[in-house]
């Protein structure tokens, strides 16, 4: 678990929608909840490349003549790519101490698309970013097996909640939020020490090396077994 002696940790959920599996991907929607689920962000970001079709097909964002469109053609107002993670960072910020950040397939997807173009667009983070959590291993330790489906949800199903899909990155960082929540409480776990188990937690340090280190190319962990 991170050691901050005196210093308050704040537990933010995230997710994002994306501009599919291909490099660089990048963020086309940012969307977190704080852990008692009062404060949100949501923020759309222009991405400087085009949406693939998958991903298209997934969550219904499309580029068009250089503006961020919903599913339905309508404009977002949609930011500049690096002012978008400068406003998350800001945003984290605001809560007064550090931040560990929790999502669903963190590890493979959430936290190196992050900490990747953090590193490319030049925003500093380390000052307030101290760790990640991925709820995608907490559920399948605590729910084991071939057979069960770990996709987001399908877990609110597996732990007695009402099963919820949706390619919103602001709902999915809420219904993580839910998931957690439920999971350490079936399981006589305190919160923090739920999210800090070391299994699925790596500090900001773990994550980079484990973001950056040299690997044979095997892709993202399908969005499938995300959301």
């Amino acid at each position: 678990m991170e050691k901050m002696t005196g210093e308050h940790i704040e537990y933010v959920f995230f997710d994002m929608e994306t501009t599919g599996f291909q490099e660089p991907i990048r963020p086309v929607q940012i969307g977190a909840v704080d852990s008692w689920g009062k404060r949100k962000f949501n923020k759309f970001l222009l991405p400087d490349r085009e949406i693939e079709h998958y991903a298209i097909r997934r969550h219904g964002f499309t580029k068009d003549n250089g503006t961020l469109c919903c599913r339905h053609g309508c404009a977002l107002d949609a930011m500049d790519m690096k002012w978008g993670l400068i406003e998350f960072v800001e945003w984290l910020k605001s809560f007064g101490g550090k931040v560990v950040l929790i999502a669903h397939n963190c590890r493979n997807f959430d936290a190196r698309i992050l900490l990747k173009n953090f590193k490319e667009f030049h925003v500093p983070h380390e000052d307030v970013i101290v760790g990640f959590s991925d709820s995608l291993v907490a559920s399948r330790f605590y729910f084991p097996g071939n057979e069960i489906s770990h996709s987001l949800p399908d877990m609110l199903v597996n732990v007695d909640l009402r099963r919820q899909e949706t390619q919103d990155a602001l709902e999915n960082a809420m219904i993580c939020r839910r998931i957690v929540k439920r999971m350490a409480a079936q399981n006589k776990r305190k919160f923090v020490h739920f999210v800090c188990n070391p299994k699925w937690y790596k500090t900001l340090d773990q994550q980079n090396k484990w973001t950056f280190a040299p690997r044979t190319p095997r892709g993202p962990t399908p969005r499938a077994q995300r959301h």
